[in-house]
Order: structure tokens, then C-alpha cells, then sequence
């Protein structure tokens, strides 16, 4: 099942999609697009999220997630074209640690792109008591901290969701069976 993460921002930051898809038993990252303000004119959300339902529509995603900045929004183009778009997780870990898992693994194939690699390559996660893990973005030069890896991170976590639950319920996944899965393999 094809599957997008979505990481949304409008005025100072950029707007990051990728879209993956599991082949062969394979998690892969498909396609990235960054939409990027202009100077000081922010990116209009309604035409910036009908392009990103657009992306959607075009690599057939059934089901996307996105952060709560600005998901209502994005809500709007997508219940309008029948894409189910649930919340990404409360934690960006538990999307960003099976990212790293898998490409440790060489579990995951990313698609060739310049800034996204710059992107990923920045991405640093600090260890703290009671193993809550924390994940920092450089800030690049032009204001942007890793919105497409972001919407990367989201896009595997989806394919996760997918085969650990074996099921999306009701546009929504069922967290529990999530958690107990990843609790169960890694401790």
C-alpha cells in the first residue's frame, strides 16, 4: 500500500512530502518534493496543499500522515480526493528510530536526492533517562531543518503501521498493536 508523510509549514519553513511503498518485502522511498517560501512571501497553504494531494492522487497513496501544524488544512484536499491522513505520532522518535532501524538494515531503499540526503545526514538524536529519545535538525542557510526527511520518516513509519498491524482501521491505525509489536522487538 503506498503511503506519504507530510511535513507542513508555511511561512518560514518548507513543506516536505515523500511517498514510499513496500516492494517485495522491501520499504522504499519512492518520491520527495520540497515546496519552499519565497523571500518574504509565504507559501499559500490551500494551493500548496492541493499540490500535495495532487503528488497523492498521481502515485495513488491511500493513506498519509502528517504533523498537527496546520493537518486540518492539509484534511481539507485530502478527504476531498479520499485519502485517509491520520496524525503523525505524539513523539517524532517513534517515527525517525524505524527509519534509522531500517537503514542500518539495509531494510529500506531511499531515492537518490541531493537535499534530502544533506537533510538526513543532519539529523542527531540524544539519548535520555528513562529512554525517551529526542530528535534535532540541523538549521540549514536558508531557514529549513529537515522537512523532507521529516515527511521521509513519516512515509516509513506509515509502511510500519502497515505491516505490523496488518490493518488500517478507519483512517486510522491502531496505536495499541503498534506499540505492543515495537515494544516486543526492541525491549
Amino acid at each position: 500500500m503506498r503511503t506519504a508523510g507530510i511535513d507542513l509549514a508555511f511561512r518560514r519553513n518548507s513543506c516536505g512530502l515523500a511517498i514510499s511503498d513496500t516492494v517485495r518485502g522491501r520499504r522504499c522511498i519512492l518520491f520527495v518534493r520540497e515546496w519552499q517560501p519565497r523571500g518574504d512571501a509565504a507559501l499559500v497553504p490551500s494551493v500548496t496543499c492541493g499540490e500535495i494531494a495532487a503528488e497523492c492522487t498521481r502515485f495513488d497513496v491511500k493513506v498519509a500522515a502528517a504533523d498537527g501544524h496546520y493537518i486540518e488544512t492539509m484534511r481539507e484536499a485530502t478527504d476531498a480526493i479520499g485519502i485517509a491522513l491520520i496524525d503523525a505520532p505524539a513523539r517524532p522518535s517513534d517515527a525517525w528510530l524505524p527509519l534509522q532501524g531500517d537503514i542500518l538494515e539495509g531494510d529500506v531503499d531511499i531515492i537518490e536526492h541531493e537535499r534530502l540526503m544533506l537533510q538526513m545526514q543532519s539529523v542527531k538524536f540524544t539519548y535520555e533517562p528513562g529512554g525517551l529519545v529526542k530528535v534535532h535538525q540541523d538549521v540549514a542557510s536558508d531557514g529549513s531543518h529537515g522537512d523532507i526527511a521529516s515527511a521521509v520518516a513519516l512515509a516509513n513509519w506509515l509502511q510500519h503501521e502497515a505491516v505490523d498491524t496488518g490493518r488500517m482501521v478507519g483512517g486510522r491505525t491502531r496505536r495499541t498493536d503498534y506499540t505492543r509489536a515495537h515494544r516486543s522487538r526492541f525491549g
